[in-house]
């Protein structure tokens, strides 16, 4: 009997065998198959992670104002005026700023109305930026560095040798008379745009910049038969002095007021076209 059980178990278990062989293959073959192809897949995940940490430290070293460490952050101190005197100190606009630290002018907007407030990490990017030079910005911003500021007695030399009113540098600038006037007065710097601009002016000849203007050029020698209609500052002084007349004076002769002719001279205004004719003709007198 136990023959019959053990040729019976031998029988039962050959033929299961043979089922399982036939319904699923040779299984160890394929866990070993499938235990080959997760190692190589682990292997292309590590690889790939390291690919991935490489490209974000790239990144940040590569960001125009990189943030400061953790630690430098305990103690800052952030308000809606900290953005624009960032802005004001490197002469950015809006859009500028928001290019270096990555975020949209409209968030510059925000967070200089105090309607909110920068995130961590763009804080971190502040503290570093107020810890760089001019030139780190402006190669941050992938701009030209600006001129170096213009003095105020550096801009009244510029007028003088160009024969220009404040009015006329003003034009040639594309500002106000007024920041002019603030310029020549101390009371105000150009900003980065404008030093640009004078440095372009400090090139030019006065013909240049009379052509800019659209005038005749003043016949040569600079005597007082100038430009038709005008004359130069340093012109009104010269035929001042050939007539011998102190400014009151020369404002008596013309039925001015002694302001006027102090403008006219230092180049703030210019006289009408008809005491223009008078100067001209005391000009001839003299």
């Amino acid at each position: 009997m136990t023959r019959i059980e053990d040729a019976l178990r031998n029988l039962i278990q050959y033929h299961s065998k043979r089922v399982a062989t036939n319904a699923f293959g040779d299984l160890p073959a394929h866990v070993r198959a499938a235990r080959k192809d997760i190692r190589a897949l682990q292997r292309t995940v590590r690889a790939l992670a390291g690919d991935v940490a490489a490209l974000l430290a790239a990144r940040e070293r590569e960001r125009p104002v990189p943030p400061a460490p953790d630690a430098e952050l305990a103690n800052v101190r952030f308000t809606k005026r900290t953005p624009k005197s960032l802005r004001e100190r490197f002469d950015l606009t809006q859009e500028e700023l928001a290019k270096l630290l990555q975020v949209s002018p409209i968030t510059i907007t925000s967070w200089e109305s105090g309607k909110s407030r920068p995130r961590k990490a763009n804080l971190a990017q502040i503290v570093t930026l107020r810890t760089l030079e001019q030139a780190q910005v402006d190669a941050g911003l992938g701009r030209v560095a600006a001129p170096a500021a213009v003095k105020p007695a550096q801009m009244k030399r510029l007028r003088r040798k160009l024969s220009l009113t404040q009015s006329e540098l003003a034009r040639l600038v594309g500002v106000s008379v007024a920041s002019v006037t603030s310029w020549e007065a101390g009371k105000a710097a150009p900003g980065r745009e404008s030093r640009h601009a004078l440095a372009d002016l400090r090139k030019l000849s006065r013909k240049d910049v009379d052509q800019r203007l659209g005038r005749t050029s003043p016949a040569p020698g600079g005597g007082a038969a100038g430009a038709a209609g005008r004359l130069s500052p340093a012109e009104i002084r010269s035929i001042r002095g050939r007539a011998g007349l102190s400014q009151r004076g020369l404002a008596r002769v013309l039925k001015v007021s002694v302001n006027s002719v102090s403008n006219w001279e230092t180049g703030r205004t210019l006289p009408r076209r008809a005491t223009v004719e008078k100067l001209l003709g005391l000009a001839k007198k003299a």
